[in-house]
């Protein structure tokens, strides 16, 4: 860290944030207190004693980083988004005169996976590990949040309420309102090997989507609110295909459900039973 007044550098315990210069006395910005710059560095000690090729070994750079710093969780874990999306490449090596597009650049990139206040801190620490004029990071910040509305957004995880309030954990890429919820379209990979793919509202499944559940069964049809609901299709995992319609889950309405020894119930059901042809 480097204090703007007296220009005393210094490296300061991990995780410890200061608030006064320990040479001049001076009162440090708030840039300086952020942790971001604790990131920056734990980042340059890692580039000067490594060389900036490690940036390209992400598994590797991640753990250094984790060594270097290890109270900064957060700041790795963006780390980790920011070398899957490959955003060192455009500033190694770049020149003064590039560097306000390879940021413009670097900033639309991640804005396809992420949401623009990860992609703000990530770009504070990669301007302060290549120490570049903090003005063009403050200007595409101000396009980041000019374009909030236009652009899709897109988070990494995300905690979904499901049946039964039961939390489910997954990887979900796709809009979000501006509560930071699923709303519109997108992915969900969870973590016990579900996968939702269509659409959102508020952070549940409504309206149109497809899941496939980790025992083989798939889904693709009308959802509210998190329950299958309407009209849907289910391909059962031992081959039975059941489509019609459907009500907090259940096959409930009209519907035809083919059997894999080949038997057939058309008509109507109600709470998952069979109840007739007639109603």
């Amino acid at each position: 860290m480097k204090c703007k007044k007296c220009g005393s550098d210094w490296n300061s315990a991990s995780g410890k944030v200061l608030t006064k210069c320990p040479f001049c006395d001076a009162e440090l910005t708030e840039k300086e207190n952020a942790h971001n710059s604790e990131a920056v560095r734990a980042i340059k000690d890692i580039l000067k004693k490594y060389g900036v090729s490690v940036l390209s070994e992400k598994s590797r750079f991640i753990g250094l980083f984790g060594d270097y710093a290890p109270k900064l969780t957060h700041e790795k874990r963006i780390l980790q988004l920011a070398l899957d999306e490959n955003t060192a490449k455009f500033f190694v090596n770049c020149k003064e005169a590039e560097r306000e597009n390879n940021l413009a650049k670097a900033q639309n990139n991640l804005l396809e996976v992420l949401n623009e206040n990860t992609v703000k801190e990530i770009l504070e620490i990669f301007v302060g590990v290549f120490g570049w004029n903090v003005k063009i990071l403050e200007m595409i910040q101000k396009s980041v949040q000019q374009n909030t509305n236009s652009v899709p957004k897109n988070i990494a995880t995300v905690r979904v309420l499901a049946r039964y309030g039961v939390n489910e954990i997954g990887t979900y890429t796709g809009e979000v309102n501006a509560q930071g919820k699923p709303h519109g379209f997108g992915k969900a990979v969870y973590d016990n090997g579900n996968v939702y793919e269509g659409e959102w509202k508020d952070g549940s499944h409504n309206g149109q989507g497809k899941i496939t559940y980790d025992h083989g069964v798939v889904y693709e049809g009308e959802w509210k609110d998190d329950w299958r609901y309407g009209k849907g299709k289910m391909i059962y995992a031992n081959g039975d295909v059941y489509e019609g319609e459907w009500k907090a889950d259940c096959r409930d309405g009209k519907g035809k459900m083919i059997y894999n020894n080949g038997k057939v119930k058309d008509g109507f059901w109600e709470n998952g039973l069979f109840i007739g042809k007639s109603k």
